[in-house]
């Protein structure tokens, strides 16, 4: 699997044979940030600090059920200033620490070993934040709601909700959806934290 853009664009990302993990694959990705970086939807966006809330540079990232990391890397590729990858399966942490070390990206990232729908306080405040949890488990409202009471983000964040295309994106409370998009077999929603 490769970045597909930024800085280290067509850099290799390893993966794992493992049927639980499902990295988000290039097409997507390529549509997330591309959604982010052309932000359509910022006529409604609530908060506007800047000409682009959406975009990605400079920001803070956190990467939930982050698993090979792919989401994070392929934003500091393209110019985050820090991510935070979460996940709470030890391989995947270690797996998304090699990627990171590869790229020689161990200064600006950090790991937190966790249950993304049950976050410890946060060390940080972000941004943007990618959830990409198994499809079909119900997890989106629970990781969405332990970011909030958890201190995780920024009031305006920008949050990337990925799901199945039947997977519709839950209401909770201090989020407002923006945009919801069908790409192949994934609906990629995008949800500003209030």
């Amino acid at each position: 699997m490769k970045i597909t853009g930024g800085k280290y664009r067509n850099k290799n990302i390893e993966v794992q044979e493992d049927r639980a993990l499902r990295p988000t694959m290039a097409r997507t990705r390529e549509a997330i940030f591309n959604i982010l970086q052309h932000g359509r939807f910022l006529n409604h966006v609530l908060f506007v600090e800047d000409d682009n809330p959406s975009r990605v540079e400079h920001r803070s990232v956190v990467d939930l059920f982050c698993g090979t990391g792919a989401l994070g890397l392929e934003a500091l590729s393209r110019g985050a200033e820090h991510i935070t990858f979460v996940d709470q399966n030890q391989q995947r942490m270690s797996l998304a620490r090699s990627n990171a070390a590869q790229l020689g990206e161990t200064a600006r990232v950090s790991f937190v070993r966790s249950d993304s729908t049950r976050l410890p306080p946060a060390s940080r405040k972000h941004d943007l934040a990618f959830i990409d949890p198994p499809y079909r488990q119900k997890l989106e409202a629970a990781a969405l709601e332990s970011l909030r009471d958890m201190g995780w983000l920024k009031p305006g964040a920008i949050v990337i909700l990925e799901g199945g295309k039947q997977d519709d994106p839950p209401e909770v409370a201090g989020y407002h959806l923006l945009d919801t998009r069908e790409h192949d077999k994934t609906r990629i929603s995008v949800l500003q934290f209030i």
